[in-house]
């Protein structure tokens, strides 16, 4: 069974206030859900103080915050197995300061592992203000079949975001968002790559950024497996 990546819904975007991310409208049960979301904290506590929570059954793959300065920017990224007639995930935070942004989207993918469809995570990193997001930590993943998903922050917005390449794969972008029209300027983007066969050890991955100007950056890497066998033997019989 090969990974697919269905698509991303909604963006939820707020100042200073929860956002609830629509799913995307072919989301099934057993699917994987990934939430990714920013918040960029004008204060230099903003962010660090925040306290995330998404709806029941998520479970964290990073949640960080810049350890330096104003602004503050965060970072994160949140899993779940949908179940039956799954709700759209609530994105909750401990009010900021006015002018905060909080900008968040879903993203489904199927053919993952049932209940533990993350392979590999990266060390987190964080950059000084620059024009571009990274370098963010490779890995080397460990699951036959199986897929790498990057993720990066910027406390600014943009024009475009050049999809990653190298290592022998095939890049995509799953999602590529930026605003000015909430909060303070700010933008999360999110590329993967799937492969068949033998995983691979996938470099450190800068995101080119064209366009807004220079500000602090956040990443994060991981990769994610496919079913357990006794899982496809079950999915087949029942075809």
């Amino acid at each position: 069974m090969t990974i697919t990546f269905i698509g991303s819904g909604a963006i939820g975007e707020a100042n200073n206030n929860d956002v609830t991310p629509a799913l995307h409208a072919s989301t099934a049960q057993n699917d994987l859900i990934v939430v990714t979301a920013t918040l960029r904290g004008e204060n230099a506590t903003d962010a660090a103080m925040a306290l995330v929570a998404l709806g029941s059954g998520y479970t964290a793959i990073f949640d960080f915050t810049h350890s330096a300065g104003s602004p503050r920017p965060r970072l994160l990224a949140y899993w779940k197995i949908a179940g039956a007639g799954e709700a759209n995930p609530l994105v909750n935070i401990t009010p900021l300061a006015t002018g905060a942004s909080v900008i968040a989207q879903a993203h489904t993918w199927r053919g993952t592992h049932l209940t533990d469809p993350i392979n590999v995570i990266g060390a987190t990193s964080e950059n000084a203000s620059a024009q571009d997001i990274g370098a963010i930590s490779g890995i080397t993943a460990t699951a036959d079949d199986g897929a790498v998903i990057v993720v990066g922050g910027k406390c600014d917005n943009w024009t475009s975001v050049a999809t990653l390449s190298g290592d022998g794969l095939t890049w995509a972008e799953a999602s590529d968002i930026a605003f000015t029209a909430l909060g303070q300027d700010a933008g999360v983007v999110c590329d993967y790559a799937i492969w068949v066969g033998a995983p691979p050890t996938v470099s450190a991955k800068t995101f080119v950024v064209t366009g807004g100007a220079a500000n602090k950056g956040l990443g994060g890497m991981f990769s994610i497996k496919p079913p357990a066998a006794a899982d496809v033997l079950f999915a087949q019989a029942m075809m």
